[in-house]
C-alpha cells in the first residue's frame, strides 16, 4: 500500500474571506494534519505487520460542490496549502469538503469528519487567541490581542454590540491600505458609529452625502492610506487628553504623500480629481494634528489645482468631487475665517417669507410642523424660507428619535437635486455680518453642531463639530435681539430664547468625551466653561436644570442632549457660584 506524505487541501470558502474565516480555515487544517498524521502512522504500523495489500473499501462522500484550491500568491488571499505534484505524490480530487488523502478514507473516517466539523465552532469558542504583535506604543500594547479591541470605545457604546467592537464576522476588510486587524476595526468603527451622524447632517440640509462614496474612493491605494490616518487620529483625540500621533497616524500619513507625489509625478492631469480627494483628507489630517503650517499649505495647493481643472464649476454639481470640496471649505471657513473659493464671499440672495405666506409657508409657520420658539421666529419673518425647510427636517427627525406624534405633512429629504453645500442649502451662511441675516445664520450654524451630537450618546468631536462650534462661541454670546420690545414683543422673547438656547448647546459642544463619571463637574474643556459663566451673569436663574429644560424645549431638543446636560450642569453651575462668592 502507498501511504501518502502530502494532501491536497478542497474547500469552497470565499476568495477573500475575512479573519474570522482564516481563522475557521486554519483550524480545520490543522485538524486534517492531525488525523493525516495520527492516520498515517496507524497505518504504517499496519502495513509492516502485514506486507500483502487490502481491497479497498469505497467511502461515503458528501454531494457538497468543491473547488480545489491551488497555492495563491496573494498574502491577503484565501488561505490554503500548496499542490505538491510529483513522481511520489498522488494528486486526486473529491467532492468532499475536507483533506483528500489517496485509498484511506473509510465510512468510519467520513463520519469521524463530520463529527469533528460540527464540533469546530465550540472548540474555537474555548481554544486560546492567536497573539500579534504592533509597534504602535503610544495608543497599544506591545501584544495585541481580541480583547484589546474594545478598548477605548466611546462612553455609552455596549460592548456586547457586535455592531460596535469591531469583532463581527461579517466586517469588511479596512481597504487597500489594511495590513493588520486594528484598521479593520477602526473603519468599521468609523462606519457603524460615525458615518450615520454625517448622513443625518446631509439628509437635514439636503446637500450631497459625500460619505456614501467613500468605499468606492478607497480603492485608490493613496486615499485609502490618508483616509486610515483621518480616522485613527479621529478616535486618538476624543478622550480627555488628546495623545500623541500614534504609528499608524504617522505611517499611514507618510505613505499617503509619498504616493500622491509619485502619481502626481507619472500621470500628471490624468491624477488631478483623485489628488483632490487625497489633498483634502490630507488637510483634515493635519488640522487634526494641529499642524496649521501644513494645513494652510495643503489648502493653498488644493486651490492651485482646482484652478489647473478649471475652477470649482468645472466640476459635475451633486458630484462627491464638488461636494467635498465645497463643504469642507465651509467648515474651514467657519474655523480660520478664510475660503480658498473667491465667490463665497458675494452676497447671495435670501428670500424672506412675505405677507401674505404661500401654502408652503403656512404649513411651516402655523401648523406644529416646528417647535414654538422656531414658529414665532418665522412667523415674524426672522427666518428665510431655505431657513424654514432645514430646521423643519431637524424636527421631523427630533420627533422620530423621540417617538412622537408626526404632522401630516412633512419636507421631501429626497426630492430633487441636493445642494452642493451647507451655503447653498442656508444662502445666509455667507452672510454672518448682514444685520437682517445675524440670526439666521447663527441659528443654522447651530443646527450643523444639533445634528452631530443631539442623536447620539457617545459623541465624537471631529472638524465638522469644531468649525461651527468655533463661529459659535465668538458670536453667540454678543448676540443681541434685532427686534424692540416696542415693536413686536413676542418676537423680542422669541429671539432672546433662541440666543439661550443657541448658548447652551455650543456648551455642551465643548464636554469633553469619555471624562470619568467621578470628575464629570470638570466636564466642560476651558472655552465651554467660560461660556458657562457668561450664561449665568447674565441669566442666574439657569443654574438650575429644570429652568434650561424650559427654555429648550421651545426650540430642537433631544434625550441624549439632556442626558449630556444632567451629567455636569449643575455641578459646574455650583463651582462658578461658589467661586464668585468667595471672590
Amino acid at each position: 500500500m502507498v501511504v501518502l506524505k502530502s494532501f491536497t487541501f478542497i474547500n469552497n470558502l470565499d476568495s477573500n474571506p475575512v479573519r474570522h474565516a482564516k481563522e475557521l480555515q486554519l483550524a480545520q487544517i490543522r485538524s486534517h494534519v492531525s488525523k493525516v498524521t495520527h492516520k498515517n502512522a496507524r497505518m504504517k504500523q499496519t502495513v509492516e505487520a502485514d506486507p500483502e495489500p487490502t481491497p479497498r473499501r469505497r467511502g461515503c462522500r458528501s454531494n457538497l460542490r468543491t473547488t480545489a484550491l491551488h497555492h495563491n500568491p496573494d498574502p491577503h488571499g484565501p488561505l490554503c496549502l500548496p499542490d505538491h505534484t510529483g513522481d511520489d505524490h498522488v494528486c486526486s480530487t473529491c467532492k468532499h469538503r475536507s483533506l483528500v488523502w489517496d485509498r484511506l478514507e473509510t465510512p468510519s473516517t467520513c463520519r469521524d469528519q463530520d463529527r469533528d466539523r460540527k464540533t469546530l465552532p465550540a472548540q474555537l469558542a474555548t481554544s486560546s487567541r492567536p497573539t500579534r504583535t504592533f509597534t504602535t506604543p503610544s495608543h497599544l500594547p506591545s501584544t495585541f490581542r481580541y480583547r484589546d479591541l474594545t478598548d477605548g470605545l466611546p462612553v455609552g457604546l455596549d460592548l456586547g454590540l457586535e455592531a460596535f467592537r469591531g469583532l463581527r464576522t461579517n466586517a469588511f476588510r479596512g481597504g487597500r491600505a489594511a495590513r493588520d486587524c486594528v484598521v479593520d476595526v477602526r473603519m468599521d468603527q468609523y462606519f457603524q458609529y460615525l458615518a450615520p451622524r454625517f448622513y443625518l447632517v446631509c439628509d437635514v440640509f439636503h446637500i450631497t452625502n459625500i460619505y456614501a462614496a467613500f468605499l468606492m474612493m478607497r480603492e485608490n491605494t493613496a486615499f485609502s492610506h490618508a483616509s486610515v490616518a483621518t480616522t485613527f487620529r479621529l478616535m486618538e483625540t476624543r478622550g480627555p487628553t488628546a495623545l500623541e500621533p500614534s504609528y499608524n497616524v504617522l505611517n499611514h500619513r507618510g505613505h499617503a504623500i509619498s504616493l500622491l507625489r509619485k502619481t502626481l509625478a507619472t500621470k500628471g492631469a490624468d491624477f488631478h480629481h483623485a489628488a483632490l480627494m487625497i489633498m483634502t483628507f490630507l488637510t483634515i489630517l493635519e488640522e487634526q494634528l494641529g499642524n496649521m503650517q501644513a494645513f494652510e499649505i495643503h489648502r493653498k495647493n488644493v486651490s492651485l489645482l482646482v484652478q489647473q481643472c478649471g475652477g470649482i464649476d468645472a466640476f459635475e454639481d451633486g458630484g462627491a468631487i464638488k461636494g467635498t470640496l465645497l463643504q469642507w471649505d465651509t467648515i474651514w471657513d467657519m474655523q480660520t475665517g478664510k475660503s480658498i473659493f473667491a465667490y463665497r464671499h458675494l452676497a447671495p440672495k435670501v428670500d424672506y417669507p412675505k405677507l401674505p405666506h404661500d401654502q408652503d409657508t403656512l404649513r411651516l409657520t402655523t401648523t406644529m410642523m416646528l417647535p414654538p420658539g422656531l414658529q414665532t421666529l418665522g412667523q415674524s419673518q426672522r427666518l428665510s424660507t431655505h431657513a424654514l425647510v432645514v430646521l423643519a427636517r431637524a424636527a421631523d427627525y427630533t420627533r422620530r428619535k423621540a417617538k412622537g406624534p408626526r404632522p401630516g405633512w412633512a419636507p421631501q429629504v429626497d426630492s430633487g437635486r441636493r445642494y452642493n453645500d451647507f451655503s447653498e442649502a442656508c444662502p445666509a451662511l455667507n452672510m454672518p455680518e448682514d444685520p437682517q441675516c445675524k440670526l439666521e445664520n447663527l441659528v443654522c450654524t447651530c443646527l450643523i453642531v444639533y445634528c452631530c451630537l443631539a442623536f447620539v450618546e457617545a459623541r465624537c468631536i471631529d472638524i465638522l463639530v469644531r468649525g461651527a462650534r468655533t463661529q459659535l462661541t465668538q458670536r453667540v454670546p454678543g448676540f443681541h435681539p434685532l427686534t424692540s420690545p416696542e415693536d413686536n414683543l413676542e418676537c423680542h422673547r422669541a429671539e432672546q430664547q433662541c440666543q439661550i438656547w443657541m448658548w447652551i448647546l455650543t456648551v455642551d459642544s465643548w464636554r469633553i468625551v469619555d471624562v470619568p463619571y467621578h470628575q464629570r463637574a470638570s466636564a466642560l474643556g476651558p472655552p465651554g466653561h467660560a461660556l458657562l459663566c457668561k450664561l449665568l451673569q447674565e441669566h442666574p436663574h439657569l443654574c438650575r436644570l429644570e429652568e434650561v429644560e424650559k427654555v429648550v424645549g421651545k426650540f430642537l431638543w433631544t434625550e441624549e442632549l439632556r442626558k449630556s446636560l444632567s451629567l455636569y450642569w449643575e455641578l459646574t453651575a455650583a463651582d462658578i457660584v461658589v467661586a464668585e462668592l468667595l471672590e
